[in-house]
């Protein structure tokens, strides 16, 4: 037996034929009507929905930091205080004993060192002044790597800066690429905190002191 519906212009698959309905008869042709308020006969085609399933949404790309979220470190700075072990930092950094010492001996630039920062819109710079010279360091804050020099050992670097939440993260190596220090400035208080991580997990701070207060 054949089952036809009358509705069946939309080119649905034949359902098997049930075998009870078989043995009824041989090639009779029942037409079975799709009006949802009349009782279905056996065997019939499912009512197709008039409400179609809703296409799946792909999830959302994680949006970059938001400008109201990112630290105000526009300003000028001098070095007030270092907290962490900075002698194993720059241990590991290859210092050797001499110069860790008179490092120590000059308090590690507390007071000597100064950055001025300057900002329009995701373009920095940053203006380091210390006993060794005045570097600066001009770059956009777009996760990308980029050529520049460290401001302490006047050598030329690459940087990686990006927005993380309320910080400046910058991940830097050297050119022949050996990882450096991550540095990550961010703002606690009326100080800002530049700390420096090794590859090894060694930390230290350097806290600053904004010069320019109103």
């Amino acid at each position: 037996m054949w089952w036809l519906c009358g509705c069946n212009m939309l080119g649905q698959p034949e359902l098997d034929v049930p075998a009870d309905a078989q043995a009824q008869g041989g090639s009779d042709i029942v037409e079975v009507s799709c009006d949802p308020d009349r009782v279905p006969v056996q065997g019939a085609m499912p009512v197709l929905s008039d409400n179609p399933v809703p296409a799946a949404v792909p999830p959302k790309e994680e949006e970059a930091t938001p400008a109201k979220e990112r630290p105000n470190l526009v300003g000028s700075w001098v070095l007030e205080k270092v907290e962490g072990d900075f002698d194993a930092l720059l241990k590991e950094q290859g210092m050797g004993y001499m110069m860790r010492k008179m490092a120590k001996s000059m308090s590690y630039g507390v007071g000597r060192v100064h950055q001025t920062i300057e900002q329009e819109g995701d373009v920095l710079t940053i203006t380091v002044t210390s006993p060794k010279g005045t570097t600066v360091m001009k770059f956009t804050v777009n996760g990308e790597e980029q050529d520049s020099r460290d401001p302490y050992e006047d050598k030329p670097i690459k940087i990686q800066p990006q927005w993380d939440g309320d910080a400046l993260v910058m991940a830097t190596r050297s050119t022949a690429g050996a990882a450096l220090p991550t540095v990550r400035r961010f703002l606690r208080d009326e100080e800002m905190v530049m700390e420096l991580t090794t590859p090894n997990g060694v930390s230290a701070k350097r806290i600053f002191a904004r010069k320019d207060k109103t």
